[in-house]
């Protein structure tokens, strides 16, 4: 089984689309933009980001409450935690400019694409509060980089807004997707470009 994420495709900066041919994308309301936010144009091409996923545990213990369970039981009322992983994502700015992103906005999200044997992906039963998050502008100078911390398969808008699980014993690859929005040049706040980077897949485990 096969869970296709709304992702970019390689580590290219693009606006993102949330249409592929053949392919269920599982992009939710309210993981879009805010309507009053507009991303206009490209920063740069390519991508002045590269993105690396880091795992410091690669096998994990395959819970009773997910063994078995389909994408109607985990969107259910009881809704289980999403499994806890340890991951690191590494963003680096990668060109010889800097470049300004919005850290903290709601316009930068982790998208999570996950394959294998049990996958499954299901919008998150949690509230959320109604402000638009615009996040502080950060200047990531050239060869610098910054980290985030995996903790679950928990991923999208404010980085709880969908969850993936493994639900059955086997092999998984996880791709994660770093998608950013730097302010647009002589632009208002409201005003930002589109950057991803898509970092290498890693293999994961679970097992009973």
């Amino acid at each position: 089984m096969k869970v296709i994420l709304c992702t970019a495709v390689g580590l290219s900066l693009a606006l993102v689309s949330c249409h592929a041919e053949g392919r269920t994308r599982a992009w939710q309301k309210n993981e879009e933009p805010a309507k009053q936010i507009k991303f206009q144009g490209r920063v740069s091409e390519p991508s002045p980001l590269t993105a690396a996923l880091s795992v410091e545990q690669t096998t994990y213990n395959l819970r009773n409450d997910l063994f078995g369970k389909t994408k109607k039981d985990l969107k259910g009322p009881n809704q289980p935690k999403p499994p806890a992983v340890k991951l690191e994502l590494t963003i680096t700015n990668t060109s010889a400019k800097p470049i300004t992103l919005m850290r903290g906005a709601d316009a930068e999200q982790l998208i999570f694409e996950l394959t294998g044997p049990g996958a499954v992906s299901v919008p998150a039963k949690i509230a959320m509060t109604m402000e638009y998050r615009l996040g502080k502008p950060t200047k990531i100078v050239p060869g610098e980089s910054f980290t985030i911390a995996i903790g679950r398969l928990s991923f999208g808008k404010r980085g709880i807004s969908r969850y993936a699980y493994w639900t059955r014993p086997g092999d998984y690859t996880l791709t994660v997707t770093y998608r950013g929005a730097a302010p647009k040049p002589n632009g208002t706040a409201h005003q930002t470009q589109r950057v991803t980077a898509i970092a290498p897949p890693v293999r994961l485990r679970a097992i009973q």
